[in-house]
């Protein structure tokens, strides 16, 4: 094993949707991969969809942190969606009422329609932001 490499513990039965949203579970088991650089994080989750490409990748380990700054407009962050039991990874827009998810993946279909167009969330009790995507990796495999 390479002495360079550093542990990430992911959690496992959850990854953080790139598109229109995954389901979630309350499952907190977790699994370990391995990058070469050594950030602090508070939660690591895989992403699921190429809506936020061509920064985050489907298969990518998204590393989030909680912090206690209410600024996030125009941040990636991780949103729980708890009415609809949904979790995101998205570019967000505070609005007055709402929360806007922004993807970054701006391809279109052939009529011109985004193929992911931005998602209006009610700003309520029901929409917990997890934290900040501070950075995101392939994980390194270990021979």
């Amino acid at each position: 094993m390479r002495n360079d490499l550093i542990p990430y513990q992911v959690i496992s039965e959850q990854s953080l949707s790139a598109g229109y949203g995954n389901g979630y579970t309350d499952e907190q088991e977790t699994y370990t991969v391995y990058w070469d650089k050594d950030v602090r994080y508070n939660y690591a989750a895989e992403i699921e969809g190429n809506s936020m490409e061509p920064k985050f990748h489907s298969g990518d380990i998204a590393l989030i942190r909680k912090t206690h700054v209410n600024d996030y407009d125009g941040c990636v962050c991780v949103i729980d969606d708890i009415a609809n039991q949904r979790v995101y990874i998205k570019k967000i827009h505070i609005e007055d009422t709402h929360v806007r998810l922004e993807s970054l993946n701006k391809d279109t279909y052939d009529n011109g329609e985004l193929i992911y167009p931005d998602i209006l969330l009610e700003n309520t009790e029901n929409l917990r932001l997890i934290g900040k995507v501070i950075d995101s990796f392939k994980p390194i495999e270990i021979k």
